[in-house]
């Protein structure tokens, strides 16, 4: 056998058919790694064609969601901005109807008052005097001077303190209807005022505080009266002295100005449009509208009984827990 040939990978002689095998043994290692090769590369190729499909699903939901997000966003922007329309419309209906009707009746702001105080004084005899309660409650003669409406609260044929009222129905607020409770106050020798008017100082409606007069809508009166008669009757049962009884007054006014209270008002507000409004349904819904009566005055005693609670808490905090309510 001839040796002419050498090996292609060391150079040593090899015959004709050793190095056919060579060659073969070369070209089969080849084909080897190039199938390993062409392998790899489909791999990588699959496996990055994966990636871009999983980024891609990632980035269209992603998507989705803000722009999901984005429509919740707008739709719920569109509905509030309706609902603000809607509610300065019917606040504007509102009080152009009243005015076109005090300007069909060509009453004046006198006649009108003279009419509001007749249903405040029908309101609280109603709630606070026999058989409800034993209050004593009277107008003060048209034309005499002083409050419009004096509230004399007695617990157990004891008198334990007075409430003055002063009723306006004017269009825009006064600071001098302040001024002149004061003084019907001091007049009176009444121990709290209330001024009920259906024009309040700016930034406020239905129910405020100023130092220590109450400021409230028709509709509150009687529940602001009751919690200044469970105020009064608290006092005077603990038999507390006159700095005392300030003391315990201050801290409740500060409590009738708060957050806290101004939630419960704004709760019983509600409330009482929610009862009118069942008031306008009742003659098509009449079983229906006095189940949904009964549940709205429930929750109306709750908010009322949560406000008791916290005069509870005040009338019965200690003297030095008072002060500091008051001084804070």
């Amino acid at each position: 056998m001839s040796s002419n040939e050498s090996c292609p990978l060391c150079g040593h002689p090899v015959t004709s058919d050793e190095l056919a095998a060579i060659h073969q043994r070369l070209e089969e290692e080849a084909r080897a790694r190039e199938s390993a090769s062409e392998a790899r590369l489909r791999r990588e190729l699959r496996e990055e064609h994966e990636r871009e499909m999983a980024a891609r699903d990632a980035a269209q939901a992603a998507e989705l969601v803000r722009q999901r997000e984005a429509m919740k966003v707008d739709h719920d922007r569109a509905l509030l901005k309706v609902r603000a329309e809607a509610n300065r419309e019917k606040e504007r209906l509102q009080k152009k109807t009243m005015e076109l009707q005090r300007a069909l009746e060509k009453k004046t702001a006198n006649d009108l008052g003279d009419g509001q105080e007749r249903d405040i004084e029908a309101d609280l005899r109603n709630a606070f005097m026999p058989p409800a309660g034993e209050d004593a409650i009277q107008r003060v003669a048209r034309g005499e001077l002083g409050a419009d409406i004096l509230h004399d609260v007695r617990y157990k044929g004891a008198t334990c303190g007075r409430i003055v009222y002063d009723s306006k129905n004017h269009k825009a607020w006064r600071t001098e209807f302040l001024t002149k409770l004061r003084h019907d106050r001091a007049r009176h020798d009444a121990t709290a005022a209330v001024l009920v008017t259906t024009a309040f100082p700016a930034g406020n409606r239905y129910f405020c505080v100023d130092g220590d007069i109450c400021i409230v809508h028709p509709d509150a009166v009687v529940h602001i009266a009751g919690v200044l008669r469970r105020s009064l009757i608290a006092l005077h049962r603990q038999g507390l002295s006159l700095q005392a009884r300030s003391g315990k007054m201050a801290a409740l006014y500060k409590y009738l100005a708060s957050g806290d209270f101004a939630d419960q008002i704004r709760t019983a507000e509600s409330l009482v449009a929610d009862l009118r409004s069942l008031d306008a349904r009742e003659r098509d819904a009449h079983d229906k509208v006095w189940k949904e009566r009964e549940r709205l005055i429930t929750r109306t005693k709750a908010a009322v009984d949560e406000i008791d609670t916290q005069i509870t808490g005040i009338m019965e905090r200690e003297e030095g827990a008072t002060q500091e309510a008051v001084a804070g």
